[in-house]
């Protein structure tokens, strides 16, 4: 059941970005960074289960405030030990953040790689797959200012 706090939705968008997610998956060692709902779309693309809506667990902060710029980190996150994104920024950094909606449970084969304060997945990805990141943030608005958000796009390039 869709939740009321849903917003607008595109049927046929959503379903191709996950087919293609799924075939990305599935059927390709092709280096895959999901951003945000990108990184939904991977999860969900998994068998993974999302929150529609972050309202639906109330011990979660807002994740979508009104910060002044795009690049303006909001919240901390806390990576996991031995895991590509730890490799790539340490223990834990300070993140953007523009959603209200996050991977509930990890899909099959993902695993979680960075959380926030609250307890909310920032991260997933799959060991077994050459390069696969998903990130609920925005590093692409950060590179600039974030050494550590840099690394994600120049690993994934090198990835490519």
């Amino acid at each position: 059941m869709p939740s009321r706090h849903l917003g607008a939705t595109d049927y046929e968008f959503d379903r191709f970005q996950l087919d293609f997610a799924s075939f990305l998956f599935h059927h390709s060692d092709k280096p895959v960074l999901g951003i945000c709902k990108g990184m939904q779309i991977l999860n969900l693309a998994c068998h993974g289960t999302i929150y529609q809506d972050l309202s639906e667990n109330p011990s979660f902060f807002n994740h979508n405030p009104n910060a002044m710029f795009r690049h303006d980190p909001v919240h901390l996150i806390q990576s996991e030990e031995q895991t590509l994104l730890s490799h790539l920024i340490g223990k834990q950094a300070k993140v953007n953040s523009f959603h209200h909606q996050a991977v509930k449970e990890p899909g099959s084969g993902l695993r979680v790689c960075a959380v926030s304060p609250d307890g909310v997945i920032e991260a997933i990805e799959d060991e077994s797959h050459p390069f696969l990141l998903g990130v609920q943030w925005h590093p692409e608005c950060m590179y600039l200012s974030s050494r550590k958000m840099s690394r994600i796009f120049s690993s994934f390039l090198e990835a490519c």
